[in-house]
């Protein structure tokens, strides 16, 4: 493995589980950890390599995988009362963390249109390029949601995401040099993501 990179696939450990979990803001939790892989690209000299995202379309792929991912926003709303812990408010947990009326549509733009750009390429095409062993970052990369889940879900529920994640990343990954290029697993995690915050939403409003 890369040594500058073997620092780098801890990357969501070092400023989404601080951000959470000492500060208990989301927003310093997400700024910090999209700031960082900027950082890394610019530094790394690696924004040429932005151009990916908008490379290797695929009709029947991207219509395949964005109806799955699009269904993970409906079982977290109808699954919500059997996935959280018993007594937890989500609306005020959120809140602890500093979401509130005031800036949900910022979030759900923020996480919706951010978050799955900078994940894909981050994940899915500068890590895995240095990397000896690919699979590690998927490993990675589902296993830091798993502390975020477990903010809000069972964990028993949290360990089901974290081999969802992984399988799903796995499967991201591989597409994206199967079509040489990221559009499509971009595609699909923004329908994931947009499915993940709506319903959220909605069970909190």
């Amino acid at each position: 493995m890369n040594k500058n990179f073997s620092i780098f696939i801890i990357l969501p450990y070092l400023t989404i589980i601080p951000g959470l979990y000492l500060f208990q803001n989301l927003w310093i939790a997400m700024v910090s950890y999209h700031t960082a892989i900027l950082l890394i690209a610019v530094f790394g000299k690696n924004t040429h390599r932005f151009k990916t995202l908008v490379q290797g379309w695929s009709l029947k792929y991207s219509v395949l995988i964005t109806f799955g991912c699009a269904i993970n926003g409906f079982l977290i709303y109808y699954l919500w009362k059997f996935i959280s812990p018993a007594g937890s408010d989500l609306s005020l947990k959120l809140a602890e963390l500093g979401l509130n009326d005031s800036n949900w549509l910022l979030l759900i733009l923020y996480y919706s249109l951010i978050t799955p750009w900078l994940e894909e390429f981050y994940w899915r095409d500068l890590l895995p390029s240095k990397l000896k062993h690919p699979i590690l970052s998927d490993l990675f990369f589902a296993g830091y949601h798993v502390f975020v889940l477990l903010l809000f879900i069972k964990p028993v529920f949290a360990l089901v995401a974290f081999f969802t994640l992984f399988w799903g990343a796995n499967s991201w990954r591989k597409l994206a040099t199967k079509l040489d290029g990221l559009l499509v697993p971009v595609i699909s995690h923004t329908i994931a993501d947009i499915s993940t915050i709506l319903a959220v939403y909605l069970l909190v409003h």
